[in-house]
Formats: structure tokens, sequence, C-alpha cells
């Protein structure tokens, strides 16, 4: 990640950051997943992660977004899990 594009996600951080604070949604979370998860901080996208799908449960995507995190850091139980989730939702 070259320093200009590490800049741009530190802002995309801050900006997610000051949505969920003004405003909580589960897509704001989600972004603010995405954007931990670029930075190698798959827990703290994980988390986040949590937060999307308390606000909206039926979203597939933060399923399969989180069992990548899940993945990457060894737990291959909740990333299956999670696939299974999206895949459910995916077919209603």
């Amino acid at each position: 990640m070259t320093e200009q594009s590490r800049g741009n996600t530190q802002k995309a951080l801050a900006d997610f950051t000051r949505s969920i604070h003004l405003r909580p949604t589960a897509d704001a979370y989600y972004q603010r997943g995405l954007t931990y998860q670029s930075l190698d901080q798959p827990q703290r996208a994980i988390t986040d992660y949590d937060s999307a799908i308390a606000y909206d449960p039926g979203a597939p995507y933060v399923y399969l977004a989180r069992a990548i995190a899940e993945h990457e850091l060894g737990d291959l139980a909740g990333a299956s899990k999670d696939q299974e989730t999206a895949r459910s939702l995916e077919k209603k």
C-alpha cells in the first residue's frame, strides 16, 4: 500500500467513524469494517461486521465479509458458518 493510498484509507476510516458517531447504520459499520480489513486489522473488521449485522441481520454481503476476516484469523468454523448464512439469505 502506497503512502498516498494509506492516507486515503486513514481518511476514509475517520470519515466512517464520524458517520457512525452521527448516525450509525449497517452500511457505515460495513464500510468501516472493509476499511479495517484493508489495513490488515481483521479483528476490528469483525467487530464492525458484528455491529452491521445487529443493524441489518438480513445482509448476506456482511456475513461474507466477516467470513473472510474470520478466515484470516484462522476461525475456519466461524467462516464456514457465515458463508452458509450468506448463502441462505441470498436464496430468500
